[in-house]
Parts: C-alpha cells; sequence; structure tokens
C-alpha cells in the first residue's frame, strides 16, 4: 500500500490539514474525496490509516487506526556501485528502495573518472533523495536506504566491523548465480555485492577484490548495462539467500490456492 508523508507526528483521534506537495498530489493527481481514506506517515515513520474530512478550501483528515510497515528483507545488502552517470545512478537507487537494499555507495572506479563528481554535485543528490523517497511512497518502505559515496574503490574493500559478510564481485566469467544460491541460501550475514560502472572492472580492480574476499559472479553472457546489473545482483541477495523465499508456504495458503484453481 502506498503512503504519504506528514511534515508532523501522528496521534489516533488527530485531525490535521496537509500542504504543500503531498496534498496537491492527494488532491489534484490522485483526486481523493471526502470520505475517503489514504495512508499517512510521519517524520517518526509512525503510519497511519486517515480519512480525508475535507478537500476545499485545504486538505484536512482525522487519523483512523495505525498501519503495520512491511518488514524489511532479513538479509542486509550493501551495494558497492562504480560511480555512473546520473541517470543510471537515479535507476539503480530507485530500484534499490523498492527491492529493499540497506545501502548504496557510489565509489570512484577506473572507468567513472567524471561520474562521482557529477553525482555529488548538490542538485543531483537532491534528486537522488527525491527519488528514493518517491519509491518508498510507492512500495510501502518506511525510509530510503542509505546513500554514501567514497572516492576509491580501497574503502570498498575494508574489513567490516561486525559480521564478516558475504562478498560478491559481478563481473563477466565467474560462478553462475545457480552456485551462490547453492552455498549461501538461508545466510544470516550481512551480503555486500561490488557491481563496475559502464565499462566494468580492470583486471587490477578485480585482483583487489579477490585479495579482499570478494567471489567473482556471473550474470549470463550478454553484456549488461551497470543499472542492470546493480538490479540483478540485488534481486539475487535479496531474494536467493533469504530462507523466508525458500520455505513452503503454510498449509491453508495452499488449499486456498488450490481451491482458486480447481
Amino acid at each position: 500500500m502506498n503512503y504519504f508523508l506528514s511534515s508532523v507526528p501522528l496521534a489516533l483521534g488527530q485531525e490535521l490539514a496537509l500542504d504543500g506537495e503531498e496534498a496537491r498530489h492527494i488532491t489534484s493527481v490522485r483526486r481523493i474525496r471526502t470520505g475517503e481514506t489514504l495512508a499517512l506517515q510521519g517524520p517518526d515513520l509512525k503510519r497511519f490509516l486517515v480519512r480525508v474530512t475535507a478537500v476545499r478550501p485545504r486538505l484536512a483528515v482525522r487519523v483512523e487506526s495505525p498501519l503495520v510497515l512491511p518488514p524489511l528483507p532479513r538479509v542486509k545488502v550493501t551495494l558497492f556501485q562504480g560511480a555512473v552517470k546520473p541517470k543510471a545512478a537515479e535507476t539503480i537507487v530507485q530500484k534499490a528502495t523498492e527491492l529493499g537494499v540497506d545501502r548504496v555507495v557510489f565509489f570512484q572506479a577506473a572507468h567513472s573518472p567524471t561520474a562521482l563528481a557529477e553525482l555529488t554535485h548538490a542538485h543531483h543528490l537532491e534528486r537522488i533523495q527525491r527519488i528514493a523517497w518517491e519509491a518508498c511512497k510507492q512500495c510501502g518502505r518506511a525510509e530510503p536506504p542509505r546513500l554514501d559515496t567514497l572516492a576509491a574503490l580501497a574503502p570498498c574493500l575494508e574489513p567490516s566491523s561486525g559480521a564478516t559478510p558475504l562478498r560478491w564481485l559481478f563481473h563477466p566469467g565467474g560462478l553462475g548465480p545457480a552456485w551462490a544460491l547453492a552455498n549461501s541460501a538461508g545466510t544470516q550475514t550481512p551480503v555486500h555485492l561490488l557491481v563496475g560502472p559502464e565499462g566494468g572492472f580492470l583486471p587490477e580492480e578485480v585482483a583487489l577484490a579477490h585479495q579482499a574476499g570478494y567471489i567473482s559472479m556471473g550474470l549470463g553472457g550478454f553484456t549488461l548495462r551497470a543499472e542492470t546489473a546493480a538490479i540483478a545482483a540485488a534481486t539475487l541477495a535479496i531474494f536467493g539467500l533469504d530462507d523466508k523465499t525458500h520455505s513452503p508456504p503454510p498449509a491453508e495458503d495452499i488449499e486456498k490456492l488450490t481451491r482458486l484453481v480447481l
């Protein structure tokens, strides 16, 4: 269920007026009418079902009941992405948000000599943050992944302070996904994904990653765009490694599905 943002914390029974871009979107794009309900989330990340009590002259709502937030994936994924052009970075952040990636880090790679400087421009950072929040509101996630930048590959390879993560480097000629899933499914350890920019990694960068414990992974025989590789890598890690996706559904769900089919 998608939701909208409130600039103030919400409480049961509270009545409030909404202004700004969110109110305009609710009334002009969604065309919500008096009496209808929508989901609203406050800055404290608490979400409620609210009922519209007025649309004109100002949008007003009454807070009716709390809503349960969708759970984040149990596998904590950090995506280290070689810096790409802003448009590609926007796509990566949007899809990483929807998939449940915990952290996205853009770093300076050999084949991205100017991309990081473009990404760190205030205009682009603000736009990427806005895109991440819009993705959250669309998919139901409470807040975006952490977004960071690093000036080089080396910091991506440093040992972690907590649990030792699985480390996958996505590079042509690496091991297939089936091997990774067979050897790692159900893991509760963090996962670090290393994806190159357009043009991929230099052999020297691959060698450094291997020395730091990264295992080369392949994503088929085609040459992928950086954003396609990032999305595929995140999908593989989040949905392939979470043991919930490998467990059979409850018996009652199977029975309901059987009745629908028959």
